[in-house]
């Protein structure tokens, strides 16, 4: 049962109209985040059934565990059983009065089969029995769906689970039948070995992706439950760790209950309270649902010292905020003895990048990691365009790309995911989620290329190739443009000559292509801001904007009331008395690659042609995310007070022809590359 979740973010930024910032009411708001799909909490509507009583029996279909786990005698399969004293909730809804008749139903004594009594009666079916019990309850297409809970703490229990940490449930047409429960979750099973075992009070266990917390159970039209783990509830908490805690023994098998899903590598760690060591694995794991995946014997050694991958540098540390705003740069089609080159590309591009508004006011927020991985052969795969590949090369990664088209450029980014999991400090030391870690790849290719790939829950990659050996290459504004800012009425128009000269030519190298893919798709959540001779059709809303983490809201789908209305149009006279550069704002036709149908608040942008320049509502919008992560507010107050409006080729530069006072040569003038990637999954 799939769902589409839409987060709707409402920027409403409040500029009072004088010659300067008004500290008693220009404070901007947090955005408010109002999720049209969040579901409405209906336990209020919980009732108790009729008076009466009953004894039924329960068991389990699958074999699996339940409250605790009984090995079979040859150790092929693990038996469900029953704890004395367990109880579960039956609930059912009835349409006519709105409201969920329940019943708990208890057992005295355990075993793979227990008889259970319970004390009300209850007369609408079909009925929903949830193990352990529900934590909220609502209707989704009008059945009822449960929010329950995998602990994110668990108890280490030898040879079994955390009593109570796997979810079960069982749909019947009966109150008094012989339940047969199915198991919600995933199970994850190891053993220790080594002379500190006994030392250890807690072993946790990191994924890429939430393997834990709050989540949805739904039930599909046969009976199957599956767990959902977006956000259907405002308080809902995920977590992609889970931790065991007690006492440990060597051999012993222990258990974690977690999610079904697929943890693209993962790290365990293990505590005594005050030292931790971390291991990692590169192995992807499919947790099916009521599945054991054994992970068998893991050796921690004799000691509990922190081991830190190797080949992560911290290149910028954070000192502000209460979280850093962690970015992990990473090699591809770099062998061994090319690592020193890649370490010297990405100082040189990070450094660029951390030049420019708004990056260059706000670097101090940020955590930098440089993660070096050697590839068994240099460049990068070639295709045919079409995602075939045509010339092969060994790399780390297993990027590629077309020669002439730069659409299909990929790499395994499962195994992306998985390294930065595996070798980002801040994820292995509980920061961060791999997901949450925006990552840019550096490619040893002097091929022109570059694409970011983008998810709906903030995960991103931008793929930079060493263009050109890091040449000099160009970008310009489009030759048309609509010639009605506010409708398609009157066709297109040419764009002159001299205003592409008030414009400028961008230019730069390898180093602007990163800025934009990265900076400004990946870790901002940009949209682009050029277009080819097409257009898009005319709808009302755009659908990155409501992804859990929106996505491109420097691009309007409507000319009236864009997202940067009351924050910058409503305010024009303000910010033009402080900085005259504030006048280019507005609502300018064009923009998401299409001609017609988008509009953009400025002229020109790193998102138009790669310049060193963000316009000025890029700006607000990056410099919320990046307050957003690091747990601060964001105050316009701030915002203008560090704010500089100024575009380098346009305000610096004596002639605005080129991109740099240095280089008087006309560059190389390249098509810009293609939109990101979106995964809504």
């Amino acid at each position: 049962m799939k769902k589409k979740r839409i987060l709707l973010v409402l920027l409403c930024m409040g500029i009072v109209a004088c010659g300067k910032i008004s500290n008693e009411v220009a404070t901007l708001p947090q955005p408010e985040k109002k999720d049209i799909w969040l579901l409405e909490d209906m336990s209020d509507r919980m009732v108790p059934g009729n008076p009466g009583g009953g004894v039924a029996t329960a068991e389990f279909k699958e074999e699996g565990s339940k409250t605790h786990i009984e090995l079979s005698g040859d150790g092929s399969y693990a038996k469900m059983v029953w704890n004395a004293g367990d109880s579960f909730e039956m609930i059912t809804y009835n349409s006519s009065e709105g409201k969920f008749p329940y019943t708990v139903y208890t057992t005295s004594a355990g075993g793979a089969i227990a008889n259970f009594t319970y004390s009300t009666t209850l007369t609408d079916a079909p009925y929903y029995c949830i193990y352990p019990g529900v934590r909220k309850l609502t209707l989704y297409g009008g059945t009822p769906a449960f929010g329950i809970t995998i602990p994110i703490e668990q108890t280490a229990t030898e040879g079994s689970i955390d009593p109570g940490s796997n979810v079960s449930f069982c749909r019947t047409n009966r109150p008094d039948a012989n339940f047969h429960f199915l198991n919600c979750g995933s199970f994850i099973k190891f053993r220790l070995s080594g002379s500190i075992v006994s030392s250890v009070t807690s072993v946790s266990i990191k994924s890429g992706n939430t393997i834990a917390g709050n989540c949805i159970l739904m039930v599909e039209e046969d009976g199957t439950p599956v767990l959902t783990n977006n956000v259907y509830f405002e308080d809902d908490v995920k977590s992609n760790t889970v931790t065991l805690t007690g006492s440990f023994r060597t051999g012993v098998d222990y258990y974690f209950s977690v999610m079904p899903g697929i943890m693209y590598g993962f790290s365990m760690s293990f505590s005594d309270g005050t030292n931790k060591k971390t291991l990692f694995s590169n192995n992807t794991i499919n947790l099916n649902r009521s599945i054991i995946s054994d992970l068998g014997t893991i050796d921690i050694g004799s000691d509990l010292n922190s081991e830190d991958p190797e080949n992560a540098i911290l290149y910028i540390e954070s000192t502000s905020g209460k979280t850093p705003v962690s970015i992990a740069v990473i090699s591809e089609g770099f062998t061994e003895n090319q690592l020193s080159d890649f370490e010297l590309l990405a100082k040189s591009a990070i450094d660029m990048m951390f030049s420019v508004e708004p990056f260059k006011s706000y670097k101090k927020y940020f955590n930098v990691w440089i993660l070096k991985v050697a590839s068994n052969e240099s460049g990068s795969s070639i295709t045919d365009g079409s995602g075939n590949i045509t010339t092969r090369k060994d790399t780390y990664f297993e990027s590629r790309w077309g020669s002439e088209s730069y659409s299909d450029m990929t790499a395994n980014l499962d195994k992306v995911l998985a390294f930065v999991t595996n070798s980002c400090p801040d994820v292995i030391h509980g920061i961060h989620s791999g997901i949450d870690v925006a990552t840019v790849m550096i490619i040893n290719d002097t091929r022109y290329g570059g694409i970011c790939h983008t998810y709906a829950n903030g995960r991103c990659l931008g793929m930079v190739p060493y263009v050109n050996s890091g040449g000099s290459i160009g970008w310009t504004y489009p030759d048309a443009e609509a010639a009605n800012e506010s409708t398609m009425t009157g066709g297109t128009r040419l764009v002159t000559t001299a205003e592409k000269q008030g414009y400028g030519i961008s230019q730069g190298d390898w180093r602007n292509i990163l800025l934009h893919e990265f900076g400004g798709h990946g870790f901002s959540r940009l949209l682009d801001e050029y277009w080819y001779n097409s257009y898009l059709s005319e709808v009302t809303a755009i659908d990155a904007h409501y992804y859990p983490v929106p996505y491109g809201l420097n691009i309007s789908a409507t000319y009236n009331d864009p997202p940067w209305q009351s924050a910058l149009l409503d305010n024009l006279t303000v910010l033009e008395n402080i900085n005259p550069l504030y006048r280019r704002i507005g609502v300018y036709h064009g923009g998401q690659v299409s001609i017609f149908n988008r509009w953009r608040s400025e002229k020109v942008s790193c998102m138009m042609d790669n310049r060193r320049y963000f316009s000025t509502w890029q700006r607000m919008l990056i410099v919320n995310r990046i307050l957003e992560i690091a747990g601060e507010t964001f105050d316009i107050n701030n915002f203008i007070n560090k704010d500089d409006p100024t575009d380098p080729l346009r305000d610096i530069v004596s002639s605005a022809t080129y991109g740099s006072v240095t280089e008087k040569i006309p560059p190389k003038i390249m098509p810009m590359l293609p939109a990101p990637v979106m995964h809504e999954e």
